[in-house]
């Protein structure tokens, strides 16, 4: 009899499925061009969809980056970029990972640092054998390298870029760097000459010594053949596209490499790099705060596990390739021995925003809502009618000129809002300066605000009270839709799909309950996003039922890429201040974590443990207990799990740990049982026990076919 016929269907395929292996690149359903194409769009995530035909909201992969004599698209380069692609598919279209945009873009990632890793320690064997000759040696030298130096470590472009200056050099006669020294503008013979010059940066809040690597000859000769060819910006650093010239690696790469930025500082003519150190399109004045300078991210390592656990993964997905069969790493126990010492545990991730800044935050959104949203409202829909009424065609020429013949609301005075658009990511470019920035947001603040800024700014305070009274994560929040709000008599629920939770396709669902003034600010969006739309509409049916979209003058799209500008902007605005004056920018991730702290605190902390864990969507009471940990002192710590085994130890839990800590109990008060005690006595004393680490108390969630059950932990360390 053929057993393998009367395997029920689903184990079956089980069985097929685990058991595959991936000899051939072929096209599975969710691969949306063919697997020979530089550029993959997978069929990933929720916001997939289809717009005049073409696809739209895909997760794009692309294959063919520069390396450092090539393309991975190059014919030298086809066995290596046969074997990431295959290794890709075993990973997603197997039982390995999960398909969602965060993992497909971490999974690619990874791959595409050890392609360029591989490519630049051993060129020979990357064209010849691609990824076979990758054994345990070259991974151990791959995850020191990116812990010790980051993406530099494996790029090596502070080597090379060295490499490249002084091999320009050779060619370069003496006679023409002294002539190109004599035609040198006047202004710019001392800093050519200069080698110690001190410079502005936030990493030292004011004159910070140069690093120099080279000797004083080198530096003057690579700056005059720098000068020469128009490699500097008017405030005297390296253009980005020279760089990625000279080093055939994406521009787009480089001003996010903190590493190779630090080290061309010797080869530039800039003194104030304050600037630099915001990102282009940043409302920012002053640095993030808790933030690492771009100097300590210079000469950091990387502290987490991440490139680990993901050679760990490749390991295993190694034994799926055929044509891999033969690679060391198939042994995924020596490859864990000689990188365990690499998986390091991260933290404290997430800073709280400080009870100061919350109360200012809180105050500051509540208050713009009630005085000004109604207003802000009222006078777009104005000019969408006065818009649509002229005939206009130009968002920008026609738009501009309608606004000024629509009256201003009274409660906008403060605004001074007297044109629409105030902003481009031009404006942004040409403020070069740090005075620059600080006039533009002085200038916002002060009446000077364009109808964009004060949109932007209302995005914003809108995201802050919904995330923040519902308990969202970010991407839960910009993917509500219009009919995610629900009113059941006087109460009102937000639809949100959990970002953490559920199967490939099928999220979680959740109605959480959120407050009156969480409303107002969904229907607000609402009614500011149907005035725009009919200034501008759109063929998209995701933007035009999104809940947070913005405009710009091409039209309509989705919030997501504006949102931290935004909440630059809106703290900016109300001048958010710790107590010691520095400026904070709010996160997105930072308003739920103030959430669930100030949920912990004031409505019953250990008690609240349960609906805490409901509310921020986590699978299970532990994660909900670890995330709040992190955040408390060592006493609040002994504090809670004293609580909670003085619980454990009332209840009828007879448990070995728990009749453990009873027992300890009744011989410490000469008792035979404790229903006589104060439950305050009990829990001073295990307080005590905790403070000297003799037990630790774990809440955790026993799941039934009935219900779940919430019980503690008790684990006893004393003899």
């Amino acid at each position: 009899m053929n057993k393998r016929a009367i395997l029920p269907t689903g184990l079956d395929n089980y069985f097929a499925t685990t058991t595959r292996e991936f000899s051939d690149l072929y096209q599975p359903h969710w691969l949306l061009d063919p697997p020979e194409s530089g550029k993959w769009r997978l069929a990933f995530g929720s916001k997939l969809r289809t717009v005049s035909g073409e696809f739209k909201g895909t997760v794009n992969l692309y294959w063919n980056i520069k390396l450092k004599d090539g393309n991975l698209n190059d014919p030298k380069y086809e066995t290596l970029l046969r074997h990431a692609k295959l290794l890709f598919l075993a990973n997603f279209d197997g039982i390995g990972g999960r398909r969602t945009v965060s993992t497909a873009n971490h999974f690619h990632t990874y791959l595409l640092y050890l392609i360029e890793f591989w490519s630049n320690s051993s060129p020979e064997d990357a064209q010849r054998t691609g990824l076979l000759e990758f054994d345990c040696d070259a991974a151990e030298l791959f995850i020191s390298s990116l812990h010790s130096r980051g993406v530099e470590g494996i790029s090596r472009l502070c080597d090379r870029w060295d490499a490249w200056i002084k091999s320009r050099l050779r060619d370069v006669s003496k006679e023409e760097l002294h002539r190109w020294l004599q035609s040198a503008p006047p202004d710019l013979k001392s800093a050519l000459q200069s080698h110690d010059r001190k410079i502005l940066s936030y990493d030292t809040d004011g004159a910070a010594s140069l690093v120099t690597t080279e000797d004083c000859e080198t530096l003057q000769n690579a700056k005059l053949l720098l000068l020469n060819e128009s490699a500097y910006d008017k405030a005297g650093m390296i253009h980005n596209s020279y760089i990625a010239e000279a080093l055939n690696f994406p521009a787009s790469r480089v001003h996010r490499n903190a590493r190779l930025r630090f080290h061309l500082r010797q080869f530039e003519l800039a003194t104030d790099y304050r600037s630099a150190e915001y990102p282009l399109d940043s409302f920012r004045t002053e640095p993030l705060l808790n933030r690492r300078s771009a100097g300590d991210r210079a000469q950091s390592y990387l502290s987490n596990g991440e490139p680990f656990r993901w050679l760990m993964k490749l390991g295993y997905l190694i034994q799926r390739v055929p044509e891999l069969a033969r690679s060391d790493l198939i042994n995924t126990e020596e490859l864990r021995e000689r990188i365990a010492r690499f998986n390091t545990i991260t933290v404290g991730r997430t800073k709280s925003i400080p009870v100061s800044v919350g109360l200012k935050l809180i105050g500051h959104c509540v208050d713009w809502i009630q005085s000004v949203s109604s207003d802000l409202e009222l006078h777009i829909e104005g000019i969408a009618d006065a818009f649509q009424k002229s005939g206009g065609a130009s968002l920008y020429r026609d738009l501009e000129k309608v606004m000024r013949a629509v009256p201003r609301p009274p409660s906008l005075d403060s605004l001074g809002i007297v044109q629409f658009w105030g902003r481009s990511s031009f404006h942004e470019r040409a403020a070069t300066s740090d005075a620059q920035r600080k006039a533009r947001i002085k200038q916002v603040r002060n009446g000077g605000a364009a109808m964009s800024d004060a949109l932007e700014l209302h995005y914003a305070v809108c995201f802050v009270l919904l995330a923040l009274f519902s308990c969202s994560r970010r991407e839960e929040i910009l993917s509500l839709r219009r009919s995610s709000l629900l009113q059941e008599r006087a109460r009102f629920y937000l639809r949100v799909e959990l970002r953490k939770s559920g199967f490939e396709g099928a999220p979680v669902t959740k109605l959480k309950p959120v407050p009156d003034i969480a409303a107002t600010c969904f229907r607000s969006m609402l009614r500011i996003n149907a005035a725009l739309l009919s200034m501008k509409g759109t063929l998209d049916s995701y933007v035009a039922d999104g809940v947070f979209i913005t405009m710009n003058r091409n039209g309509c799209k989705p919030t997501a890429d504006n949102l931290y500008r935004s909440l630059d902007l809106l703290s900016e605005f109300f001048d958010l201040r710790t107590q010691s004056g520095r400026l904070w920018h709010v996160r997105p991730h930072q308003l739920r974590r103030n959430f669930a702290l100030t949920f912990f605190h004031f409505g019953g902390k250990e008690n609240v443990l349960p609906a805490l864990t409901w509310l921020m969507g986590h699978d299970d009471i532990q994660s909900t207990w670890r995330y709040i940990k992190e955040e408390l002192t060592g006493a609040e710590i002994s504090a809670t799990e004293a609580a909670l085994a003085t619980t454990a130890v009332y209840s009828p839990d007879q448990t070995a740990s728990v009749r453990r800590l009873r027992k300890i109990l009744l011989d410490h008060f000469d008792v035979e049982h404790l229903s006589p005690m104060l439950e305050e006595d009990v829990q001073d004393y295990l307080e005590l026990l905790h403070e000297k680490g003799q037990f630790s108390a774990t809440p955790i969630q026993v799941r039934s076919n009935c219900k779940d059950r919430f019980t503690v932990l008790i684990s006893i360390k004393m003899r």
